[in-house]
C-alpha cells in the first residue's frame, strides 16, 4: 500500500466502532522519496499527508489518541542514501492530551510500547517509560475501557515482540495498516 491508501484506510477505520489499535505504516516517505533523495516527491507526499491528516484529526473521537513517529530520519536533500538523523519526532494528540506538552527526548521506542499498554490498562511489561498518566501530558486522567482477551494478546505481542525489535518499516507490519481489534489487514 502507498501512503495515500494507508491514510484513506485509517480514515475509514474511524467509521468503525471499536476499542483497539489502528497501526498505519507510511513507508513512501522512506522508500520512495527519502532514500532516493526525491525532494519534490517528498514535498508532494507531505502535502497530501497534511490534507489527509487534517481530515483524520477532524474525525477523532473523544477517547482517541493519535501518535505520529518514525523509526529513523531520511532527509531527501542529504547526500547519499543512508539514514540521516538519530532523533525522530513523536507527536501525540487527542482530547485528553494537553496541547503543547513536552514529552522530552526518549532513549527508546519502548516508551511508545509502554504508553500503548498504558492506554489499554495493561501491565507495562517493557523497559519503556509510559507517560500518558502524567498530569503534564494528560488533561484528564480517566479510565480507558478494557479490551477483550484476543485484543489484549495482539497488543501484548505488538508491544513486547514487534515494536522493541523493529529495525525497518517492513518488519513491523509490511507497509500496510492493521486494525488489530478484528485482525483485518488493510
Amino acid at each position: 500500500h502507498d501512503n495515500h491508501e494507508g491514510m484513506e484506510k485509517a480514515i475509514a477505520c474511524q467509521d468503525q466502532d471499536f476499542t483497539g489499535l489502528c497501526f498505519v505504516n507510511l513507508v513512501d516517505f522512506d522508500m520512495k522519496y527519502g532514500h532516493r533523495r526525491d525532494v519534490d516527491g517528498y514535498a508532494r507526499a507531505l502535502t497530501e499527508f497534511d490534507e489527509q491528516l487534517g481530515r483524520f484529526l477532524s474525525r477523532m473521537k473523544d477517547d482517541d489518541v493519535l501518535m505520529l513517529t518514525a523509526d529513523h530520519g531520511c532527509d531527501p536533500a542529504a547526500p547519499g542514501t543512508d539514514h540521516t538523523r538519530e532523533y525522530v519526532p513523536l507527536l501525540v494528540t487527542g482530547k485528553s492530551i494537553r496541547a503543547g506538552a513536552d514529552l522530552g527526548t526518549s532513549p527508546t521506542f519502548a516508551d511508545i510500547a509502554a504508553t500503548v499498554l498504558e492506554l489499554f490498562s495493561l501491565p507495562v511489561t517493557t523497559k519503556g517509560r509510559h507517560w500518558l498518566q502524567s498530569s503534564e501530558i494528560n488533561n484528564s486522567v480517566k479510565d480507558v475501557p478494557l479490551i477483550n482477551n484476543e485484543q489484549r494478546r495482539l497488543v501484548e505481542t505488538l508491544t513486547e515482540e514487534v515494536l522493541p525489535t523493529a529495525k525497518h518499516e517492513e518488519s513491523v507490519i509490511g507497509g500496510g495498516a492493521q486494525n488489530l481489534t478484528g485482525g483485518e489487514h488493510i
